[in-house]
């Protein structure tokens, strides 16, 4: 998922929290699925958005929302429940 200029960042105790983006002068918080956590800022805003997003949402359920064959996801609720990590998703229903 990282792209090669993206800069890991990882907690005191080593674990990886995600990664800083560069753009530009600033830097983009990304999460371990991915996700911009805010918008572009100085370093420390954006080291600070990762450390407070920590990696707990990793144990929160997700809907797996299944397309409907047009391309446009069905209504919520109609698919299934789901556990994440960084690289695999395990279906619950």
């Amino acid at each position: 998922m990282a792209q090669d200029d993206w800069i890991e960042h990882r907690r005191p105790d080593g674990e990886r929290i995600g990664w800083m983006r560069p753009e530009g002068k600033d830097f983009v918080p990304v999460d371990l699925l991915g996700r911009d956590l805010s918008p572009a800022a100085d370093w420390l805003s954006a080291e600070r958005a990762l450390n407070e997003a920590g990696i707990g949402y990793l144990a929160d359920p997700y809907e797996l929302r299944l397309d409907d064959g047009t391309g446009a996801a069905g209504p919520a609720g109609s698919g299934a429940s789901a556990r994440v990590n960084p690289g695999r998703a395990r279906v619950i229903r």
